[in-house]
């Protein structure tokens, strides 16, 4: 039988309300004032390369090779539930591309070439 659930029997609603206020918070603030956010963001982005650089870096490789690792193994075809996905591998590709090239979008590194200064070692 087909129950109808309550949202929030079926969603974290308390999860999604504090998300959305952050991210209304952010995104209003960000367009009143966009010198002052871009400052800041150029402020985040300097403090994680200068702060962690190599670091960062060696963590971030080592974890995708394990993941990737982890994937190709006896345990990269555990499912998780009883239940099929609900999206197909393509539609999860699709997810994925169209999210990173939203954040690029809005952030704008790879439009003005800061891309391009991000990927030269000192």
């Amino acid at each position: 039988m087909n129950e109808k659930k309550k949202l929030n029997e079926k969603y974290e609603v308390g999860l999604m309300i504090v998300s959305i206020v952050i991210i209304l918070a952010l995104m209003i603030g960000m367009t009143l004032y966009p010198e002052a956010g871009k400052a800041i963001g150029a402020q985040v982005m300097h403090a994680l390369t200068y702060s962690f650089g190599s670091v960062m870096q060696f963590f971030t490789v080592i974890v995708l090779i394990f993941l990737v690792a982890l994937a190709f193994s006896k345990y990269g075809n555990i499912r998780f539930g009883n239940c099929k996905p609900e999206f197909k591998t393509m539609s999860w590709v699709a997810m994925m591309f169209l999210q990173v090239w939203v954040q690029e979008l809005f952030t704008g590194h790879f439009w003005n070439g800061d891309i391009i200064l991000m990927l030269h070692l000192p």
